[in-house]
């Protein structure tokens, strides 16, 4: 390892320095001693050298340094072979303040001429220490020569040099980069600022974009200790929490057990805190608003609340004067426009719209929205009101003006961007319009929803149009979606016939029926055409190399027809398959622009000049926004300083006005290709499955398949689906992906894709599957159990038998076993748990004697071997009444034993042979390893089972064969000084089938277990959510009485506190009846085979992933939970591709919001499979948020 070195430097030249990336090379001075340098001349005439100087070189990762300025160098040496020579690689740099005057004139001239510098230290002496601490309060009249500009720019570089090295040297040795510190101080760009509030509180770095709390608790934690239990740490991880499920989720609440479950997993040692915080928030809202059991950010029920009381208030007022004059020549010009008139519906909405000044008009595609919109900004505009419309994307706004014809825009270049931050125009700065009309509502978030609602004038007219069955809005609330709720305060005008005009359309008649789940094509064939006007197009193919080049073949075509800004491919995945956006965005590029040389590269994607390229985050500064789409019009090297910076430009266009905005290369990443968009599902290697081959974790079915490969499996090895065995078809190798760690409230685990699906417990009661993205901690998943899936295989494998040539001359021969036993499936089981293969032979120790005889007999048994002795108590006054040795004195023994996977010392897990075995075999393995376990009783009454290991992988294994049987377990993690272990504890009524099914072989424990049934509880709180919605179906739809049932079983149903043995009763009491039906036996399904558990956390990761495709129920049981497997703007032309790779995305949602994108020509390319999907799935978008309760 290379040595550190710290010495003092003075930079004198600066050889290179790239903002970009934080490289820099400088040629400096040192009096230090330093390992390798060159000699410094006297003087620039002589050779004589100064021997208190001496020069060298830094280079590396560092902050901007600046010439005559002295820093403090951490740095290791390193040899350049490129240039033969030493230089120093920098750890840490750190600017020493200049005290004398003369070190501010060395700093200041680097950056004034000589005279300022003399001007400025004459009136201030001390101006760089008092610019550093804030304290420069000067007068720019004295001081000749320097005007503001200047002294700002010298001000910025004390500032840049001197705080910035604070924050570096407060950052840095808990590992914080420089670059990580630019990123903070894109956010506060005052370092003097920062660097007070960091030393205050560290947990504001949360609030800066790309710090998660985890991150920045360790950063913080290791700069003040004190803060693990603090306010400010719970506080920042409460407001992490929220904005996080807020940006994720789109929830404004949760309830206060999913917020503390939080607290307990991520700061457990808070939690009294966090209680405290609570009571004090109910007392005084800070920055929780807290109502019966929501709970969330004051500042997002605020918004919420800010948004109905405007428009509430804004709808008091009187409405705009009309006359019937005016009503009715804005309603023939808007019928003279389109050429039909409006149908009676519409014309019915347009005058009942006139009566409110907030107007919400929601309907499906077809219904005539932008009809009724037309006709309205047609009408106040005879009336010489003045009008502005918008929408949340540039594409929307520009069909706003084709199918109006009034002028829109974004609802940013609407409401103005102020250089101080935030909107031009507010409450305070009213937009001058009469007439607001913004469309697709739907996409609006509550903090953009706000802005624009905020930013109206008392009594004057918003008209909010969308459909609320399109995709949710990114960011937190669903405001549009609420408000339609809102009736009593608001005009809400719902749209339900399909205009005759639209029913001609292909279109929209088959997207509308999409949206109901329902198929407007009997069946996929090789191409259909659908609609009057022929605009609907499906193309059905196998193979997804044939989908894409039928895109590109009919993209490039359809450009020269309609032109590139009217052509769009939509593909539900970004990247990571073959048809995601970033494949055929990069196979376009190379199609279109490939005689083109100047280009950037960003991964794998290039950009040339001429690229079609979209802005995918909002920058103010630069006036571009999220989903504007433009081209790089020009890419060049531009000189700044010594150095030199690739700068482009990109030329966005909007309604005939034209903006071309610079970047320079480090910026690049605020863009993506355009030619495609998007409007995924994989698990880890190591999940468990219930396979025809026993017992098997996912990665015994690859098959060599590359990362993105879906590769075809010829084994016939079948896999548990929910509901019986089906044989997958293909391995999936999904790469690298970000990934959630779902783990339910007995810590049952899945590492899943953000597109991946599980099944829930609904609120209707019934089983439906969500995407682990849109998942919450209100969420209750479907843990499958006593499934009764066994392998078949007792014979063991070949290389465990031990050749009597191998055997040592003098050693004694004994039997090698070729075949599983219930007494060796229990031999296994004792060795695992407590078994040592030694190196004179094998050691097996427990408490109970019966046990170790019962050992010492399976050892004559299966190998022939006769202990020489009885077992000995080796600790006779123990406190478990001893500890029975038996020890088995044979090299043949041990050799065959050392050949046993998962009965090492320090490697223990369940054998293969054990989970390939049929059940009696595994339960006998389950008996002997089940003796290390513990029976605990407390009170004197039975409590729980229990079974603990250092070894995680063999709890898992333990969990999921006993999962199999039926029994449901929770796992626990006990951190100690050995680093820990896990517990499995089995509870109530799981404890009686572990009893009856497994049992134990030791006296001792079984006459503790007797107990449970002397003692056992008969209140069992455990419930299943939402299931007493069918049992009260069921009730209702027999007409039972209340009498009939059980009276207080009827109401525990009426309360939704339905447990697994209520729910039994109910059954029995069903079947005494002859009572019989469908959701009959869905209760059935549910009591037997189910444990429904709700999540307790979901915690982000990336991992490299895998899937099964399952060909007929694309679902399987993964780790023992019930899973599955492998927004836009009108264009003239939209191609669509969705195949088996985007499974994860698929639901009538997408299809839907995908198909409406399309104003002319759609183009559906689907595997068959696929599209079935995509109209048999809904996922739901309900969000919890404040505004549909007020």
């Amino acid at each position: 390892m290379a040595e550190t070195l710290k010495f003092k430097i003075t930079p004198q030249t600066e050889r290179f320095y790239s903002d970009d990336s934080s490289y820099g090379v400088y040629v400096f001075h040192t009096s230090d001693d330093i390992p390798e340098y060159d000699i410094v001349p006297e003087n620039q005439f002589d050779d004589f050298p100064n021997d208190n100087l001496k020069m060298s070189i830094l280079a590396g990762n560092m902050q901007h340094l600046y010439l005559g300025a002295e820093y403090e160098v951490t740095a290791t040496m390193d040899y350049n072979t490129k240039y033969k020579s030493y230089q120093y690689k920098p750890i840490t740099i750190t600017a020493i303040a200049p005290k004398s005057e003369e070190q501010q004139r060395k700093f200041l001239s680097s950056l004034v001429t000589d005279k300022q510098c003399d001007t400025l230290l004459a009136a201030y002496p001390n101006i760089v220490e008092d610019m550093i601490n804030g304290k420069d309060d000067v007068d720019l009249s004295i001081l000749h020569g320097i005007g503001e500009f200047t002294y700002k720019n010298i001000k910025e570089k004390v500032l840049e040099n001197y705080v910035i090295s604070d924050i570096l040297v407060l950052l840095q040795p808990l590992g914080v980069s420089f670059k990580m510190i630019k990123k903070l101080l894109m956010n506060e760009p005052n370092p003097v600022l920062l660097k007070q509030k960091l030393i205050d509180n560290p947990y504001i770095m949360t609030q800066f974009r790309g710090f998660g709390f985890k991150t920045v608790d360790q950063l913080a934690l290791k700069l003040n200790p004190g803060l693990k239990l603090s306010a400010k740490r719970t506080y920042a991880f409460i407001n992490y929490y929220f904005e996080e499920i807020g940006n994720s989720k789109g929830h404004t609440w949760v309830t206060k057990n999913a917020l503390e479950n939080a607290v307990i997993d991520n700061i457990n040692e808070c939690i009294d805190i966090y209680k405290q915080i609570i009571e004090e928030e109910l007392e005084h809202e800070r920055i929780l608003h807290i109502d019966g059991d929501k709970i969330g950010l004051k500042r997002y029920y605020q918004t919420e609340l800010n948004i109905y009381n405007i428009l509430k208030d804004l709808n008091k007022y009187p409405k705009l004067e009309l006359t019937e004059e005016q009503i009715l020549q804005g309603i023939k010009e808007a019928e003279d426009e389109q050429g039909f008139p409006l149908t009676e519906e519409q014309r019915d909405t347009v005058i009942k719209a006139l009566d409110d000044n907030v107007v919400l008009i929601v309907g499906k595609s077809g219904t005539g929205k932008t009809t009724i919109s037309r006709t309205l900004l047609k009408i106040y505009s005879a009336a010489n009101y003045s009008v502005s419309c918008c929408s949340l994307s540039a594409k929307a706004a520009q069909r706003i003006i084709e199918a109006t014809g009034f002028q829109a825009s974004t609802i940013h270049r609407l409401l103005g961007v102020s250089p101080e931050g935030g909107f031009e125009h507010d409450h305070n700065n009213p937009l001058e319009s009469d007439v607001i009309l913004a469309d697709e509502c739907s996409m609006n978030n509550a903090s953009i929803y706000y802005s624009l609602v905020s930013a109206i004038q008392e009594g004057k007219k918003i008209i909010m149009c969308g459909d609320n069955m399109q995709l949710p809005p990114i960011g937190y609330g669903n405001v549009f979606s609420d408000l339609i709720l809102k009736s009593d305060i608001i005009g809400v005008h719902r749209l339900t016939k399909v205009l005759r005009q639209a029913e001609k359309s292909g279109i929209l008649s088959d997207a509308n029926q999409i949206r109901e789940g329902i198929s407007p094509i009997k069946q996929p064939e090789l191409k259909i055409i659908t609609g009057k006007l022929q605009d609907m197009t499906y193309m059905f193919r196998d193979t997804r190399e044939g989908l894409q080049n039928i895109a590109i073949n009919t993209y490039l075509k359809a450009i020269e027809q309609d032109g590139m800004d009217e052509v769009i491919i939509i593909t539900p995945r970004r990247n990571n398959c073959l048809n995601s956006a970033e494949e055929i965005n990069i196979r376009l590029i190379d199609i279109l622009l490939h005689d083109k040389n100047v280009k950037m590269k960003l991964g794998r994607k290039e950009y040339l000049i001429g690229s079609k390229v979209m802005q995918t985050e909002n920058n103010y500064e630069k006036n571009v926004f999220n989903g504007e789409v433009g081209y790089i019009t020009s890419i060049s090297e531009a000189k700044q300083g010594k150095e030199k910076k690739i700068i482009f430009t990109v030329e966005y266009t909007m309604n005939g006005n034209t903006k071309t905005i610079e970047y320079s290369r480090n910026e690049l990443d605020q863009l993506d290709l355009a030619y495609a968009v998007t409007v995924h599902k994989c698990i880890t290697e190591n999940t468990w499955l219930y396979t025809s081959n026993g017992l098997a974790q996912l990665k015994t079915f690859n098959n060599g398949a590359n990362v993105l490969e879906s590769k075809k499996i010829h084994n016939d090895i079948k896999v548990y689906n929910g509901k019986f065995m089906e044989k997958p078809s293909n391995f999936y190798n999904a790469g690298i992906t970000p990934c959630k760690k779902i783990t339910t409230q007995r810590n049952y685990e899945l590492t899943a894709t953000l597109d991946h699906k599980v099944n829930l417990i609904g609120s209707n009661g019934y089983i439906h599957a969500k995407a682990v993205k849109d998942l919450t901690e209100n969420d209750y998943i479907i843990i499958s159990k006593d499934m009764n899936i066994y392998g078949n295989n007792i014979e063991l494998p070949q290389e465990w038998k031990i050749d009597k040539n191998d055997v040592y001359c003098n050693a004694a021969i004994y039997n090698s076993p070729s075949m599983l036993t219930f007494e060796f499936a229990r031999f296994l089981g004792y060795m695992v748990a407590d078994g040592v293969v030694g190196s004179c032979g094998i050691k097996y120790g427990k408490n109970h004697k019966n046990v170790v005889d019962d050992f010492n007999n399976i050892v004559n048994q299966i190998f022939g071997y006769s202990p020489y002795r009885e077992p000995k108590n080796v600790l006779p006054d123990g406190k478990m009444g001893g500890m029975y040795l038996t020890e088995i004195n044979s090299t043949f023994i041990r050799d065959y034993c050392r050949k046993i996977d998962g009965i090492q010392p320090n490697d223990k897990y369940v054998p293969d042979v054990i989970l390939k075995a049929p059940k009696q075999y595994q339960i006998e393995f389950l008996k002997g390893i089940f003796e290390d376990g513990s029976v605990c009783i407390k009170n004197g009454k039975f409590d729980h089972i229990s079974f603990t290991a250092k070894e995680e992988i063999l709890v898992d294994q333990i969990r999921y064969m006993l999962l199999n049987i039926g029994i449901v377990s929770t796992k626990l993690f006990r951190n100690n000084d050995t680093g820990g272990s896990y517990t499995l504890f089995i509870y109530g009524s799981n404890c009686d089938l572990f009893i009856k099914e497994i049992g134990f072989i030791s006296n001792e424990k079984m006459n503790k277990v007797f107990k449970y049934y002397d003692h056992k509880s008969k209140n069992e709180t455990y419930s299943i959510p939402y299931i007493s919605n069918i049992v009260m179906k069921i009730i209702e739809k027999y007409k039972l009485a209340t009498s009939e049932i059980d009276k207080a079983l009827y109401n525990t149903f009426r309360r939704n506190r339905i447990t697994y043995s209520m729910l039994g009763r109910f059954i029995n009491y069903c079947n005494e009846n002859n009572i019989n039906d469908n959701d009959v036996e869905y209760l059935k399904y549910i009591y037997n085979y189910t444990d429904v558990q709700q999540i307790k956390s979901l915690t982000d990761t990336t991992e490299h992933t895998y899937c099964l495709e399952m060909p007929i129920t694309h679902q399987f049981v993964q780790n023992g939970i019930s899973a599955w497997n492998c927004q836009g703007s009108e264009y003239q032309t939209v191609i669509i591709i969705i195949d088996m790779t985007h499974y994860t995305l698929l639901d009538t949602c997408l299809l839907y919001t995908a198909i409406t994108r399309a104003k002319k020509r759609c183009l559906l390319l689907a595997e068959p499979k696929a599209y079935k999907m995509c109209i048999e799935t809904n996922k739901s978008t309900t969000r919890q948020t404040w505004l549909k309760y007020f």
